[in-house]
């Protein structure tokens, strides 16, 4: 779902934008197609079940936890009192990125 993608997207760069003051935020996206060995199909014309697009978001922003990125998709969460104070958000953005997601059959997790 072109839409659902986008919102997700879009929430996914806007919290890094918003927490990398200096440095650079990146997406790159790679497209993994999983072919079934039987098919005689130029991978072009394979259905979109038979491929993964895998899409990243990197920053070189203040960074977290492993404690912050265990509640990072928790409802209302923030990392701590100072982060709201000093850069606002309801706690919401992640976790719909994170149901938006899960709709399409997706996921989406912190490296850390």
């Amino acid at each position: 779902d072109p839409s659902r993608l986008k919102q997700a997207l879009l929430n996914l760069l806007s919290n890094s934008i918003k927490f990398t003051s200096k440095g650079s935020v990146v997406l790159s996206a790679e497209l993994e197609l999983r072919p079934d060995p039987n098919s005689p199909a130029h991978p072009s014309q394979l259905p979109a079940e038979m491929g993964v697009i895998r899409i990243e978001v990197t920053d070189t922003g203040v960074g977290m936890s492993p404690e912050q990125a265990e509640s990072l998709f928790r409802p209302f969460a923030q990392a701590s009192a100072s982060t709201y104070g000093q850069y606002g958000g309801s706690g919401l953005g992640l976790v719909i990125t994170r149901q938006l997601l899960e709709l399409m059959g997706g996921k989406v997790y912190v490296a850390m």
